[in-house]
């Protein structure tokens, strides 16, 4: 008994056409996934930077200086420093944030100018802000998991991020 060509199915040639797309439809579905995704933690990294930027805000409306903070003092995901004030005495600074981003506030000798940066640990992106200079985003590409002292420059009255580009 014949079949006739509806009956019999696929042919192997058919089947690995068939498997070869949908292998390229899902190599074009993972780079974009990647992409989504740097984009989110960047976007993250924006929103802890501008936090922080508000904080920092907070503490110098109150005080008239920043809290310094090392990258360090804030590995645990929350930073909750004592700050020796310039007019005498001791404020509480205190900040909460995930614990997959790094952060840090370089401030200058005086503590009266600062930068803010921030990097999630699945980007390739640092964001900073730098507080006495227009309160503009700024970002840089940086290949390592996590931030270091060295990514961040010192904080004077000038422009300290110039060579960043703007986000």
């Amino acid at each position: 008994m014949e079949m006739n060509r509806l009956t019999r199915g696929f042919t192997l040639i058919e089947l690995m056409v068939v498997v070869a797309i949908l292998g390229i439809l899902g190599s074009i579905a993972v780079i974009q996934f990647s992409k989504y995704r740097l984009k989110a933690f960047v976007g993250s990294t924006v929103s802890t930077a501008r936090n922080l930027e508000l904080a920092q805000a907070g503490f110098y409306a109150e005080y008239f200086q920043y809290a310094p903070i090392t990258i360090a003092e804030a590995a645990s995901g929350s930073v909750n420093k004592a700050i020796a004030l310039k007019k005498g005495g001791t404020a509480q600074f205190i900040f909460s944030f995930s614990p997959q981003h790094d952060i840090t506030t370089v401030t200058d000798a005086g503590e009266t100018h600062a930068i803010v940066a921030a990097k999630h640990i699945g980007s390739d992106r640092i964001i900073a802000v730098d507080m006495d200079y227009g309160y503009k985003v700024y970002k840089l590409k940086s290949p390592d998991l996590h931030m270091v002292p060295a990514d961040i420059p010192a904080s004077t009255a000038g422009d300290d991020l110039s060579g960043w580009s703007q986000y």
